[in-house]
């Protein structure tokens, strides 16, 4: 069975230069006025359209003038446009014309296999692909290629020739993508996804914080205390403390929370630990040096590759495709907003429900029967 491997053309399109058509031009168009010819230059590709249109199309600048733009193909003869093309058509500038994709037998990236030749980047698509018929196993990855300079881009996130497993980026965003029509598809794009994702997984994470602690607690940390210093920075990614103790006490010593307030009134000489931006102090000040030991709840960190696996008990990672969904009807001001927003908000409380049944604490806070005499 052989193995498409794709490369998503509308990340080019992230913090690029553009601007748009003056007025309406047939198709074989040799010269495009546009309203801000500031960006553009000789030997730069531009998109003429958006991704995934019929009519898009890449052509390469011969010459700015003035706002008007001239285009020529590889070999330096004239080129002129394929499509007409309306007023206020996007033109934006590509860093890129073509793609090369590789496969490799490990997540390690290489370029010793390319699979099949350097491609052009097809503008009527959102995806540019290549077809491997030869191995059914592997990775497959891509970069982005000029053919003019020949520079080229960052290697992307592998493409497993076995699939992406439920819960990876990829898959969360093939589900996204599936719930849209093509018209909505061109008003939504990929740091649109990223950031609907990445605000999804830290809403869905906080709730369940709230419930229970133990999923996302951290590997047990080392606290060096120095004499004579009261403060000490937390890793980046800290949000709340769970557990702070010292050692070579038995049993070990829980180190007690104090609020600031009360510490200038505290005359006791057990130390207590409170927090302070991104410090945690020791309330007296230690006289003496020594490793105690603590656990964290750790903030959600983003999603930056469609690799990346998004982690949620009892696979509530399917609830933030809801609010991807509520976000982006939302931009489209559509009354389906409203309808997913709900739908994440029933996931949520599910999630929480099942969630506080994972430890061996109890259901309910009640009064046992046994205790009433």
């Amino acid at each position: 069975m052989a193995v498409i491997l794709k490369a998503d053309n509308r990340t080019l399109l992230a913090d690029a230069n553009f601007s748009y058509l003056n007025t309406n031009y047939a198709s074989a168009a040799s010269t495009l006025v546009v309203v801000n010819s500031s960006d553009f230059a000789v030997d730069q590709y531009v998109l003429i359209g958006s991704f995934g249109s019929s009519t898009a199309e890449i052509l390469k600048i011969a010459s700015v003038s003035s706002g008007s733009l001239t285009f020529k193909d590889e070999s330096e003869v004239a080129a002129t446009t394929a499509y007409a093309h309306p007023e206020s058509t996007r033109v934006t500038v590509l860093l890129y014309n073509q793609v090369k994709f590789y496969r490799t037998t490990t997540t390690t990236y290489a370029t010793t296999s390319q699979i099949g030749s350097t491609t052009d980047i097809k503008a009527q698509d959102w995806y540019t692909t290549v077809t491997d018929s030869t191995n059914t196993t592997g990775y497959g990855w891509y970069i982005w290629y000029n053919e003019d300079s020949t520079a080229v881009s960052t290697n992307s996130a592998y493409q497993p020739y076995t699939g992406y497993s439920g819960n990876t980026v990829q898959k969360i965003f093939n589900r996204f993508y599936s719930a849209l029509n093509n018209n909505e598809l061109k008003l939504i794009t990929t740091d649109d996804a990223y950031s609907w994702l990445n605000e999804a997984y830290t809403v869905i994470r906080n709730e369940l914080n709230l419930v229970n602690q133990e999923y996302f607690a951290s590997d047990l940390q080392t606290l060096s205390v120095v004499a004579g210093t009261a403060e000490y920075e937390l890793p980046d990614d800290f949000s709340d403390l769970l557990v702070l103790y010292a050692d070579g006490a038995s049993p070990q010593q829980t180190i007690n929370p104090i609020t600031l307030s009360e510490i200038p009134n505290y005359s006791g000489t057990s130390p207590r630990h409170y927090l302070r931006g991104a410090y945690i102090g020791i309330t007296p000040t230690p006289a003496s040096s020594a490793t105690w030991y603590y656990r964290y709840v750790a903030k959600a960190t983003d999603f930056t590759a469609v690799t990346d696996l998004v982690d949620l008990p009892d696979s509530a990672f399917y609830a933030v495709v809801d609010w991807m969904l509520g976000r982006a009807y939302a931009k489209l001001v559509s009354p389906n907003s409203s309808v997913y927003f709900g739908k994440f908000t029933e996931w949520s409380n599910r999630m929480k429900t099942n969630s506080i049944k994972r430890d061996s604490g109890v259901d309910s806070w009640s009064i046992s029967p046994y205790a009433n005499v």
